[in-house]
């Protein structure tokens, strides 16, 4: 278990969480909450991942991130469509929140109906329930990151 790389990813998702937060104050710019909070989210997941073991042809692989991901299983697909399969297949019981904050985090930046309110704070409610599933909320200034024990046995 590469501990640096898992702290490495709390640290980002807590800075995109801090921005979140101070963009949701700001009451102007709900499209960046959103998308704020998704990339929260996304650190979030890949501390609970990452590094990800698979077998390939036989051999035991480790990618460090979903572009070396990616590389190894040689798919050409979207790193957030490869993404939101590692969270399904990995963080059990959240996928639909990353999933559904994904899609909120497309629409905030490339459509023009979800800049209000209503769809931020969906994003905020997803992404704390992603968090509470990736970390241990009751120590904020020692995180810990919690390995669900399906994963503990696989590693």
């Amino acid at each position: 278990m590469n501990q640096k790389l898992k702290n490495q990813h709390i640290h980002l998702a807590l800075h995109n969480e801090q921005a979140c937060d101070f963009l949701n104050s700001s009451n102007l710019y709900f499209d960046w909450v959103i998308t704020s909070a998704f990339y929260a989210a996304l650190h979030y997941v890949s501390a609970v991942i990452f590094p990800v073991s698979f077998d390939l042809e036989g051999e035991t692989e480790t990618a460090p991130d979903v572009g070396t991901y990616r590389e190894f299983i040689g798919s050409r697909e979207n790193k957030h469509r490869l993404m939101t399969d590692l969270v399904y297949r990995n963080c059990r019981g959240i996928g639909y929140s990353y999933r559904a904050l994904l899609d909120l985090s497309y629409a905030a930046r490339y459509e023009t109906g979800c800049h209000a309110r209503f769809y931020s704070d969906k994003a905020r409610r997803y992404m704390a329930a992603i968090k509470a599933y990736c970390v241990d909320a009751s120590d904020p200034f020692n995180v810990q990151v919690k390995i669900p024990e399906d994963r503990l046995q696989a590693n």
